[in-house]
């Protein structure tokens, strides 16, 4: 019976089941509650050790399958995989922003908010630069550089003169 516990405990047993699970708190795997994020929930890992079903297809995108298909497309950006895929068109074109089709963001709300969201993908083209918003914030700059079409482009360049507060840190 030791010789059960200890290989149980130490993850012998788990290695033998899931060969190819990669998952870091072995623990959680087939502990009686589904932990259905991309970690745990693989076929690798045994959908959670068997803690969730597994996932049903979605049939109008092709290569889609979730756990609870209602979440795809039902207004809310559910901005984590499974859901927050190619495959299943940016959670039913939730986390894609209305006006912006090759924008895809786990905050859609975050578009043309008032807020400039510099870092990608918010402040890239597909974006309109944050719905305009990285745009407005940079018209209004005090900074002097030599490549100002630096500033905004959605690059960091986190070097001097350009990640200053008067260019509002590129």
């Amino acid at each position: 019976w030791a010789w059960f516990v200890h290989g149980q405990h130490n993850g012998d047993f788990f290695i033998l089941k899931y060969p190819e699970c990669n998952a870091p708190n072995i623990r959680w795997i087939g502990d009686g509650e589904c932990d259905d994020n991309v970690i745990y929930y693989t076929k690798e890992c045994g959908w959670d050790g068997g803690d969730c079903n597994e996932p049903i297809p979605i049939q109008v995108f092709p290569g889609c399958s979730v756990l609870e298909p209602f979440r795809i497309g039902n207004g809310f950006c559910d901005g984590t995989p499974p859901y927050f895929t190619e495959e299943c068109n940016w959670d039913g074109g939730d986390c894609i922003p209305e006006g912006y089709p090759d924008c895809h963001v786990q905050y859609p709300e975050g578009i043309s908010d008032g807020t400039c969201f510099d870092w990608s993908p918010y402040n890239t083209s597909a974006c309109g630069f944050d719905g305009g918003d990285c745009i407005a914030a940079s018209a209004n700059l005090t900074c002097s550089v030599p490549h100002p079409e630096y500033i905004g482009n959605g690059i960091c360049d986190d070097y001097f003169p350009y990640n200053t507060q008067e260019c509002a840190f590129d």
